[in-house]
Formats: structure tokens, sequence, C-alpha cells
């Protein structure tokens, strides 16, 4: 059975899922840089569908929002992108700038 493909969105918050651990949906836009920021309903459309994908998974309800973490190694997900290695390559690129720019803005 073949496992649904990732875009590049989804790539980009499975990055952030990897890399930080269990996120809200907030805290994945927040991740984001500001100015090319996703609208938070993208990002709670697009972690629905990696549920659905079954490529994360909610781990607790706090409050009136959910906790999210990744259900799939990075290495089940770049098998899910074989086809295509240069959305991978976008995908990791965005993502590493994004954490970038918001550790130089924590920074000042």
């Amino acid at each position: 059975m073949t496992q649904p493909k990732l875009t590049r969105l989804e790539l980009q918050i499975m990055e952030e899922l990897w890399t930080r651990g269990q996120l809200s949906i907030r805290e994945i836009q927040e991740a984001f840089p500001e100015k090319k920021r996703p609208a938070y309903t993208t990002i709670q459309t697009t972690v629905y569908r990696l549920e659905g994908k079954k490529a994360l998974r909610r781990v607790k309800k706090v409050g009136n929002f959910h906790i999210f973490e990744a259900a799939i190694s990075r290495d089940r997900a770049r098998a899910r992108l074989s086809s295509n290695p240069a959305t991978l390559a976008q995908a990791t690129s965005k993502t590493h700038n994004a954490r970038s720019n918001c550790m130089a803005a924590m920074a000042t």
C-alpha cells in the first residue's frame, strides 16, 4: 500500500514537529517567518490533513486547543517524497530559514 505524499507546507509543519516536539497549531504557525506566515486556519486545515494521513497525531487537549506530535519519522516522510526530491530540498531550506529568523528575533 502506497503512502500519501506530503506537500511542501505539510513537510514544513512536520519539520517543526520533529525539531521542537509537541506543538499546538498556534506554535506551528508562529514558527513561520512573519512576512510569509500562513493564516492560522491554513495551518489548522493542513494539520488536520496530516492527521488524516497518519503523519501526526493529537497528544492531548489543553483548554480549547490540541497538542500534536509527529507520528512518522523523517526517513519515512522522505520516502513519501522520493518521486520529487526538489520538494524536500525546498521545504527543508524554508524551514531552516524560518527557524534561523525566529532565533535571531529572540536574540534581539
